[in-house]
């Protein structure tokens, strides 16, 4: 039996529109044995937002609250997308050594900036 299945509603927020109007979405706040939950509804051009989808829970309404704030706000085009962070493969690690001579490995930009000081020597 799923965790969401016995949600009980304890706030149920206004609906915020984005910025063009297109898209509506409404945050609800819920608790159940397992702890507290949060549902974000998403209306698009005034579509039934369907049935509401309970979170996992988290350990305090807080938590849940926060989280639910940055659904929300995605959905309504309110916040950037997270990164995408691309991890890095054999082959372009293998190039980006080729770039380096092998005396001389391939610095930082600030460990860069300290080593041409250093061959500048002081200046007056």
């Amino acid at each position: 039996m799923s965790d969401t299945n016995n949600v009980r509603l304890t706030r149920e927020g206004v609906w915020q529109t984005s910025m063009d109007g297109a898209v509506e979405a409404r945050t609800s706040m819920g608790t159940s044995i397992r702890g507290n939950h949060y549902a974000v509804e998403v209306s698009y051009s005034g579509s039934d937002p369907g049935e509401r989808a309970w979170s996992r829970p988290f350990s305090t309404t807080t938590e849940a609250a926060r989280v639910a704030s940055v659904v929300s706000e995605r959905a309504l085009g309110d916040a950037p997308a997270p990164a995408v962070v691309q991890p890095i493969n054999q082959a372009q690690r293998d190039a980006a050594r080729s770039q380096a001579s092998p005396a001389q490995p391939a610095l930082s930009g600030q460990t860069a900036q300290a080593e041409a000081m250093r061959e500048r020597g002081p200046t007056l």
